[in-house]
């Protein structure tokens, strides 16, 4: 059963191999982080650099963790008539 993908994103996947873009945050959430990155880095005195940016919030977002077992599932139906 699909958590986040619609069928026709899970079609679209199957077919294609790829679905995109897919939001996992909401407008709110994304300006809540970026205040957040942004007092941080007042605080720090310069930007974050990318290599030293923490982004756990988003890689382990229950959409995101929830999107990707819906790509994993919709990849293993197109893999499973093959074994």
């Amino acid at each position: 059963m699909l958590k986040i993908l619609s069928e026709r994103e899970n079609r679209h996947y199957r077919e294609e191999g790829y679905c995109f873009p897919t939001p996992v945050l909401s407008a709110t959430e994304v300006d809540e982080n970026r205040v957040q990155l942004e007092c941080f880095e007042c605080g720090e005195g310069h930007p974050v650099p990318e290599w030293d940016f923490d982004a756990d919030g988003v890689a382990f977002h229950t959409r995101a963790t929830d999107e990707l077992r819906d790509i994993l599932f919709a990849g293993a139906e197109k893999v499973r008539p093959t074994l």
